[in-house]
């Protein structure tokens, strides 16, 4: 005995050196948990990895006030009795964990006791339902609800209608098929939602309407059996997007996130039948800063009109990752890419001509090595090695290593050119129609130098005119009169 007791008392002083202090807890069944103790005032209760079956626990010191979080993981409970739950005293505990048992049933109003709890684990155990019931005492404190990884097949309308403080949800890995506009009534203040590997084949645009307020900043849905993206609407705040690893979308629709703005980070990763992506797809998302689509061998063109072409578009942007798709070619003005961060495009079918000569531009932060697929003569040369030369001639003419001030410069120099040239056209067309005063309207007693000659001309052509007159009257002066005709009605006739 004397031996068991100095065994313990090294462990216990090996454990002080170490600067974390234990004292020992004596369960139900004798087993043993762990106290550590966080701060001055608090302590933690880790029961972790002690096979328990039950939570009926009991320390030797009287520190069951002070304790702020309990652990029961990777145990060996069934079910969570609510007074088991209350021996503990957890009116201060802030963090229950009961991660990874076999727990498929939880008592009403089990936790009524724990005013100020602000995080509960379930991950990794058997429950089949969710009970609003369970969560009595809950409503005003709890941020963050794990339930991944349990057998839930359905969530019935309202079951969180009075958690009105959670921002954190993850129900991952439950064979959960639909999703209504009652599912999630009531979570306003909820900020991450995670629905990753359901059976979940359609998200409405309903589904979130019922959020009076929304505050839903990031959305995963990864491996789901949804055949298309959800038109997401009704999420003013949302800003992250993952739809990763679903294997039977094919396609990424016209404005499919123009109802939600703010999204700045978008992952469509690995989903082996997406291949189209639909102009103006990511039209909208001004503020765009990581955007991955990738891994995706179907996936054989990225229209430059999927995402925005304006005026400091792109600007933004951290991370463009296009790798191991099945692409030929990017357009060199999809993107501002000077200035996006970080660029992978490695694991494509390149085909190594002037579309994609601006890979070479080493102001492009191109972070790995893509090679050229086509022509032969390039195949598996890293494109940063190509030379402006094997891109072609016609790469050169067509000015695909031009920078934008020579292209400013021409446009100017053709719109000058072709304003000079219609301004001669109508001067020219307009003086053969009726001279030069009839395009300035000018005074006409005052004279022009232009039309000084045809001016003299005309002075001296009216003074022949003159003469010749005054010559036709002489000789009509010498000339007999005709009898006089009394008979007026010959004179009227020829009147």
């Amino acid at each position: 005995m004397y031996g068991k007791l100095l065994i313990l008392t090294i462990f216990l002083f090996a454990q002080v050196a170490n600067g974390q202090e234990y004292v020992k807890v004596v369960c139900r069944d004798g087993d043993e948990c762990r106290c550590k103790k966080i701060t001055d005032t608090d302590w933690k209760l880790d029961c972790s990895d002690s096979k328990l079956n039950t939570t009926w626990v009991s320390p030797i010191n009287n520190i069951s006030d002070n304790f702020v979080e309990i652990s029961f993981a990777n145990s060996q409970l069934t079910k969570l009795v609510k007074e088991h739950i209350r021996l503990l005293h957890p009116e201060h505990v802030k963090r229950y964990n009961f991660a990874n048992n076999k727990i498929s049933d939880i008592d009403e109003h089990a936790f009524d006791r724990c005013t100020a709890l602000e995080a509960l684990d379930l991950r990794k155990n058997k429950l089949t339902e969710i009970d609003v019931e369970w969560f009595q005492g809950l409503w005003d404190t709890l941020l963050t609800l794990e339930m991944s990884d349990n057998q839930i097949s359905s969530i019935p309308d309202r079951k969180f209608t009075h958690l009105t403080k959670l921002t954190y949800l993850n129900l991952d890995n439950n064979p959960i098929v639909t999703l209504t506009s009652e599912t999630f009534f009531g979570l306003s203040f909820l900020q991450q939602l995670s629905l990753d590997g359901t059976l979940i084949t359609e998200i409405s645009s309903s589904v979130f309407t019922t959020l009076t307020t929304p505050h839903l900043t990031t959305l995963s849905v990864e491996r789901s059996k949804m055949e298309h993206l959800p038109m997401l609407k009704n999420l003013p705040c949302l800003q992250k997007v993952d739809f990763s690893r679903n294997d039977f979308i094919e396609s990424v629709h016209t404005k499919q996130f123009a109802d939600v703005p703010n999204v700045t980070d978008v992952s469509l990763d690995f989903m082996k039948k997406l291949k189209t992506i639909e102009d103006c797809a990511f039209c909208g998302l001004s503020d765009l800063k990581f955007i991955m689509i990738s891994d995706s061998p179907k996936l054989t063109e990225i229209p430059k009109s999927a995402f925005d072409i304006g005026l400091g578009y792109g600007t933004s942007l951290n991370l463009v990752d296009f790798s191991n798709n099945s692409l030929t070619s990017l357009h060199p003005k999809m993107f501002p890419w000077k200035t996006v961060r970080s660029v992978v495009l490695q694991g494509n079918k390149w085909n190594c001509s002037c579309e994609i000569a601006w890979m070479t531009d080493m102001s492009v932060t191109i972070t790995d090595n893509p090679k050229c697929s086509t022509p032969s003569n390039l195949r598996n040369v890293l494109i940063k090695n190509v030379t402006k030369s094997s891109f072609g001639d016609n790469c050169v003419r067509r000015g695909s290593y031009r920078t934008p001030k020579i292209f400013i410069a021409m446009t100017i120099m053709l719109v000058m050119s072709g304003v000079v040239l219609i301004s001669w056209y109508i001067f020219s067309s307009r003086k053969q129609e009726g001279g030069i005063s009839q395009i300035f309207r000018t005074n006409p007693l005052v004279k022009q130098p232009y039309a000084y000659r045809n001016l003299a001309m005309h002075q001296e052509n009216s003074e022949q005119i003159v003469q010749s007159k005054a010559l036709d009257q002489e000789e009509e002066d010498d000339a007999p009169y005709p009898p006089f005709d009394k008979d007026h009605s010959n004179k009227a006739s020829l009147v």
